[in-house]
């Protein structure tokens, strides 16, 4: 099974892990520099975590960035060594999608806006692709946003 991860582990990332942990799309891991959203989510999905981002980011084929827009910049620099052949997928509100390809130079890049209503499972989410995304890719972020 593909490895997903969620940098930030806050309520959206919450919100979205829930759905993919109900389908079983992905083996799941999660980061967040916050132990007290760690554990809570160790606790009900039952799924493995760290404080380490680089860690989390490690092996996954899919990485969701789910931070506040004002700590996207510490971890696009923490993580833009370690980023190789991951899809990005960011929930970051204001951060353009040109912005991340200037930080993680060539790669596969998806914006996503979800709203909150994916916390009980009803979401509506567009979504925009990078130049280095693929249709493929367009299409597995689809079926991921559509668990939710």
């Amino acid at each position: 099974m593909k490895k997903i991860s969620f940098i930030g582990a806050g309520k959206m990332a919450t919100a979205l892990i829930s759905c993919i942990h109900k389908k079983n799309l992905f083996k799941i891991i999660a980061s967040d520099k916050d132990n007290k959203n760690l554990i809570k989510i160790k606790n009900q999905f039952k799924i493995k975590t760290t404080n380490n981002n680089k860690e989390a980011i490690k092996n996954s084929y899919i990485v969701f960035i789910c931070v506040k827009p004002q700590d996207i910049d510490e971890v696009l620099t923490e993580i833009k060594d370690v980023v190789k052949k991951q899809l990005i997928v960011s929930i970051a509100a204001g951060v353009r999608i040109k912005h991340l390809e200037n930080r993680l130079k060539n790669a596969r890049i998806i914006r996503v806006m979800p709203n909150i209503n994916c916390i009980v499972g009803d979401m509506a989410a567009g979504f925009s692709k990078g130049k280095y995304a693929t249709k493929n890719d367009a299409r597995i972020v689809s079926k991921i946003l559509s668990s939710a």
